[in-house]
Order: structure tokens, then C-alpha cells, then sequence
């Protein structure tokens, strides 16, 4: 291959979902699609024994490229299902993307002692390696809901899964809980800080136990703790997409913000609205980063 040539177009996106497969959505930035035009010059080509021959080893190309949201659906199936209850506990979850392809992830299964190990995390970067390493520890979280291990024993285990199998930059933030029937909550914070208590008389940020990103350093420890979680009480967890999107003046939305707006929520539901409505307000309709919040009640 020679002579090779990389350009791009900006489309208006409708135009180009138009021509898609079904099943497929256009990657977009602020209703913008790309369209590749890559033409090249193949040389060379052969099957041997045969020699090289006119315009058969030798010839121009000319690929097409559009740019889909597949990989966003593969991430989407392996999330929780958006609502839900279990062993005593009802949850509601959304996640919405953000302009480029990141690696937000949440979910929450029973165990088979009849807890409920929940979770949300956040890889490092963007693109497709965050979402194949956003893939691997969300599978990973799933099949150590099969196992009744300490929650300190799991994280560290995930930790050590990912830093064997991932470049140095490659880690994740996450906040574990394991819920129990009684409202027993053992809190594991790794490197994330955004979990809020909401409670009848308003949210308060969890200030939890924990360690270092998971996958960012050899024999990592973690520590625990535990809180009491009453009947109708709440625990929130959200991605950093949420305190740190950006208004158009460059202000964060913050964790303060966070905090207030969930202290007027009635529910699950009402929580992850809020805060969606309120960064909607203060960001706009397109996010930089993706946003995730998963809100778990105790029935």
C-alpha cells in the first residue's frame, strides 16, 4: 500500500442516518456527522506462484468511511436494565452519551446469599480502548455477583485483573456497594467520591472508605465502610460526566449542585431526572462526557 490519503468532510447527520444500516446510529458532534474519503494505491499483490500482473497486483482504491454508534450499543446491553427491583431494594438507572465514545459503567445483581452488590465506575480516556476496557470490568463486576466475597476481596481482585491485562494509563474510578435485607450498606470507594445519601431530609454527600482507580497500581488495598440505609432512604451514585459538565460560560456543574438538586426528588425516578434536567439546563442538549446516574432505594 502507497500513495495513501486521509480527508474528511463534516455532513449534517440526518442526511447520513438516512443511509445507515438499520439498527445503527450516526456518531454526531452537535448534529454534525464525518464522512471519511480514503483513496490509497495497492501494489504488490500476488498469489504465489504466480507473478505480478497488470492492473491485478497493482491497482488504485478508494474506501468510504461513515463513523456509528456500534460500539455504543454493545456498551448499552452490558448496563443494568434502566429500572428495577430486587431483594428488597428498587433502583433507576440512565446513561447518556457524551460526543465521544467513553467508558461509563453501572449495575446491580443479586448475590446468591440474597445481598445485592451495585455498582458505577468510570474508565480512563476515551475512544475504543476505553470502551473495551469499560466492557471487561463491567463483565467482571457481573460474574463476581456470582461469589459471596468480602467487598474489600472483590475490588481488590478487579484491580489486580486490570493492571495485568492493561497499559499503565488504562484504570478506572468506581463506588461498590453491597446492600443487605436489614439496610446494612458496605461502601467501597475507589478513587470516584460521587455517592450522595438522599433521605426525607435532604442528600448529603458519602464520604466512604476505599483506595486508589482500580487498575492503576500493583497490590493495591482497599478499605470499607459501612452505613445504615432506612426504609425509603436512597443512595445515588453518578460518573464525574455529572459534576463536571460545563456550562457555556466554562462553569461546572459541581458537586454542590449535585447535592441540591437532589434534595428536592421524591424517588429512584425523580433522581436520575433531576439531575438530567438540571445539567440539560446548565450544559445544554449535548454532553462533553457521558453521564451516568444510578439511584437505589431501600423499600
Amino acid at each position: 500500500m502507497k500513495d495513501l490519503l486521509f480527508a474528511h468532510w463534516p455532513i449534517p447527520a440526518d442526511i447520513v442516518q438516512t443511509i445507515v444500516p438499520t439498527g445503527r446510529t450516526v456518531q454526531q458532534f452537535d448534529g454534525t456527522s464525518w464522512i471519511g474519503v480514503v483513496p490509497f494505491r495497492m501494489s504488490g499483490v500476488m498469489r504465489r506462484p504466480f507473478p505480478n500482473l497488470p492492473w491485478i497486483s497493482a491497482f488504485p482504491e478508494l474506501n468510504v468511511r461513515l463513523y456509528v454508534e456500534r460500539a455504543r450499543l454493545v456498551q448499552r446491553r452490558l448496563l443494568a436494565h434502566d429500572s428495577g427491583s430486587i431483594e428488597g431494594y428498587a433502583w433507576h438507572l440512565e446513561s447518556l452519551p457524551g460526543m465521544l465514545l467513553a467508558g461509563d459503567f453501572a449495575g446491580i445483581a443479586r448475590r446468591p446469599d440474597g445481598s445485592v452488590l451495585a455498582w458505577i465506575g468510570d474508565v480512563s480516556g476515551k475512544g475504543a480502548a476505553a470502551a473495551m476496557l469499560m466492557a471487561t470490568a463491567q463483565s467482571w463486576m457481573y460474574s463476581a455477583a456470582t461469589r459471596i466475597d468480602p467487598l474489600d476481596h472483590t475490588v481488590r481482585a478487579l484491580s489486580e485483573f486490570l493492571y495485568e491485562k492493561s497499559e499503565p494509563s488504562e484504570f478506572a474510578t468506581m463506588f461498590v456497594a453491597i446492600l443487605e435485607a436489614n439496610g446494612s450498606v458496605t461502601l467501597c470507594d475507589a478513587g470516584h467520591g460521587i455517592a450522595y445519601l438522599v433521605a426525607p431530609g435532604g442528600a448529603s454527600r458519602i464520604d466512604a472508605e476505599g483506595g486508589v482507580p482500580v487498575g492503576a497500581t500493583p497490590d493495591a488495598e482497599y478499605a470499607t465502610s459501612t452505613i445504615s440505609l432506612p426504609q425509603g432512604a436512597r443512595i445515588v451514585m453518578a460518573t464525574d460526566g455529572v459534576y463536571e459538565q460545563r456550562s457555556g460560560s466554562g462553569d461546572a456543574f459541581g458537586l454542590d449542585r449535585i447535592a441540591d438538586t437532589l434534595a428536592g426528588a421524591t424517588g429512584t425516578k425523580d433522581d436520575v431526572a433531576h439531575i438530567v434536567d438540571a445539567l440539560r439546563a446548565h450544559a445544554g442538549e449535548s454532553f462533553d462526557d457521558d453521564v451516568t446516574v444510578l439511584s437505589i432505594e431501600r423499600r
